[in-house]
């Protein structure tokens, strides 16, 4: 008789819901971590789906087996505000994440207590759930391009993804105030950025959306100063409408949400 040994040890492979594609979520506060997430996804929209944390619920973390988290950090290691209700369902969920793997971006800055500590959090929650670590947590701090870059690197070698272009140069910034100087000769544009140190910065390049390209558009700074956002005064002619990206510039109101970079 033949004595066929079946080892019944090793768990089924799982056949996710959306088979082989990859998700792409991202936990934002202020716009970095989602500019970042959007990103990787445009470059990948074919067998990637993104999600904002805020609007997942933990069963759907069982519908990818692979999985790239891109988090903020709110205050003193708390999630981004939005998304507390999602965290609060997973540590309180039971779903099963056995053959799932994950990498997680983490953004912070080292000027508060517990760094980069919602990131932190979510890769505990996972583990617990059974989910494995494809990648070692990245710490960011201040948005450091170097370092989102060489985590990209990683996990573009890791997931077959598809090599990004320099979007990732670029940060966001957020209006907060538009001023037009009471002798109308120029006006004041005040930026908030998230995590960018750049004190001795001269001037920024903004990305101005267009139906077509982008075209970028080089304004001198004013002053900046360095809070937990960093201000930034930016001062136009009010006079100068030739060029059609500065009179979109010029018609800024608070809110409006920039791609910029630094330049020293």
């Amino acid at each position: 008789m033949n004595i066929i040994d079946r080892d019944n040890s090793k768990p089924a492979v799982r056949e996710f819901l959306k088979g082989d594609r990859i998700l792409i979520c991202y936990a934002s506060q202020t716009g970095s971590a989602k500019a970042i997430a959007e990103t990787i996804y445009k470059q990948n929209s074919s067998h990637c789906d993104l999600f904002d944390m805020a609007s997942l619920s933990p069963n759907t973390l069982t519908e990818y087996g692979r999985q790239v988290f891109v988090t903020a950090t709110y205050g003193n290691g708390e999630p981004p505000t939005l998304v507390g209700p999602f965290f609060r369902t997973l540590c309180e969920s039971s779903v099963d994440m056995t053959q799932v793997v994950f990498s997680i971006l983490a953004l912070g800055d080292k000027q508060f207590l517990r760094f980069c500590g919602f990131g932190h959090a979510l890769f505990s929650q996972f583990a617990r759930l059974g989910a494995r670590s494809r990648l070692p947590i990245t710490e960011v701090n201040r948005n450091d391009q170097a370092v989102v870059e060489h985590w990209y690197s990683k996990l573009y070698e890791t997931y077959n993804l598809i090599a990004l272009d320099n979007s990732l140069d670029w940060t966001i910034a957020t209006v907060m105030e538009s001023n037009l100087h009471s002798d109308q000769s120029n006006i004041e544009i005040t930026l908030y950025i998230q995590g960018m140190e750049h004190e001795t910065a001269s001037s920024l390049t903004l990305k101005i959306a267009s139906e077509d390209t982008p075209s970028t558009l080089q304004l001198p700074v004013v002053s900046s100063i360095d809070e937990p956002f960093i201000r930034v005064v930016l001062s136009i002619p009010a006079g100068n409408t030739q060029d059609p990206n500065l009179v979109k510039v010029l018609q800024s109101t608070s809110g409006d949400k920039w791609q910029i970079k630094i330049n020293q």
